[in-house]
């Protein structure tokens, strides 16, 4: 890794400033307040360079460190090469907000900003609504959550992020739709064929490759006049106010940065940790949308990094060229793992902590 010192004109100083591999450059300013923050900058022009965003173990209901969801995910084909802690989460393992990979929903999403990046390589953050339906001929049949349990007269997708079954009980019909084209984004329209139907026995298993249509009361009459073996449907989904295919996205809260301004807008959520020092973990991008910022400030460390107010973090963050800037999960949670490495100092002193997802620096090499 190559080292420089340079020094800030607006009071942080950038200690050290490496390049773990082409398109990445890792930065560490400290301050005297003391403050400890750790900037990684993505350049997507970079070829070999991608972002994905990943679950814990692949599972709804599970947690694991940033860097163990790294080390999950790596392969010779595509390594990873950085990550981040992702949302806020439950104690399930489940994110607060709504997450979405590769054309497969985890959970709907909610009214907290995402970020999130499109088939065509441009991030954004925005308060997302996710419909989609299924058509069947002239029938339309409307999607009522994910991977959520179903109620009165409703239908849910489950799929393989949920477990190894739906956990459905007696009350309802439920059928295997086999994809015949693999899901890659949203906004986006696959084709799925019946495989099996099942009526009145509830927790179906959930295949790898495709989908169980899970539907109660009013909803199931409407399945079983449309739906039989073997019929293909349009599995159709639309995110406003998005009019591009997206390929991921992932919660945070509160929006911090808009258009290039600050704009701590807690009006999306619980603003009871706005104003003190914590960890905190964020993500944006510059006015091109060339550029991904990953930003990590220690903090509850009072002889190394006290953290930072949001309205502090998107000051610095203004600062260094973001444009666009979301709060992710912070405190315990704030890790940035590059090359296989923590590089900041998580506040537990317990070490890293387990969360639910994560953003995700992928080289491709094929």
């Amino acid at each position: 890794m190559l080292m420089a010192v340079i020094f800030s004109a607006r009071g942080q100083q950038i200690i050290n400033e490496s390049y773990p591999a082409q398109g990445l450059i890792l930065q560490h300013y400290t301050s005297s307040e003391p403050w400890s923050i750790y900037v990684l900058k993505i350049d997507l022009r970079t070829p070999s360079l991608a972002l994905t965003a990943a679950k814990a173990n692949r599972h709804l209901f599970s947690l694991a460190t940033t860097s163990a969801i790294a080390e999950f995910n790596n392969s010779p084909d595509s390594p990873v090469l950085a990550a981040i802690n992702g949302d806020f989460f439950h104690s399930s393992g489940v994110p607060t907000g709504g997450m979405e990979v590769h054309g497969e929903v985890l959970k709907q999403p909610i009214k907290h900003s995402v970020f999130g990046i499109t088939v065509a390589g441009k991030p954004f953050i925005d308060v997302i609504d996710l419909g989609s339906w299924l058509e069947i001929g002239a029938t339309r049949i409307d999607i009522n959550g994910y991977n959520t349990p179903r109620v009165e007269d409703q239908t849910v997708v489950y799929n393989r992020y949920y477990g190894r079954s739906t956990r459905t009980n007696t009350w309802g019909s439920e059928y295997f739709l086999r994809y015949i084209d693999a899901p890659r984004s949203l906004n986006d329209t696959l084709r799925l064929v019946v495989q099996t139907v099942q009526v009145g026995v509830g927790d179906m298993l959930i295949p790898e490759d495709g989908i169980i249509l899970s539907s109660h009361g009013t909803a199931t009459t409407t399945l079983a006049n449309s739906l039989s073996l073997l019929d293909t449907v349009q599995y159709i989904t639309q995110i406003k106010p998005l009019n591009e295919k997206v390929e991921y996205f992932v919660s945070g809260l509160p929006r911090i940065i808009r258009d290039g301004k600050i704009s701590v807008e807690a009006d999306e959520g619980p603003n009871k940790h706005i104003d003190p020092r914590h960890p905190r973990t964020a993500v944006g991008y510059d006015k091109s949308g060339k550029i991904i910022y990953f930003v990590v400030v220690d903090g509850r460390q009072p002889a190394y990094s006290v953290g930072m107010s949001l309205d502090e973090l998107a000051r610095f963050m203004v600062r260094i060229g973001v444009h666009q800037g979301l709060n992710l999960d912070g405190g315990g949670s704030s890790a940035l793992v590059v090359k296989d490495q923590i590089v900041n100092r998580p506040s537990d002193t317990t070490g890293e902590r387990a969360v639910s997802n994560a953003l995700l620096v992928i080289q491709k090499n094929k």
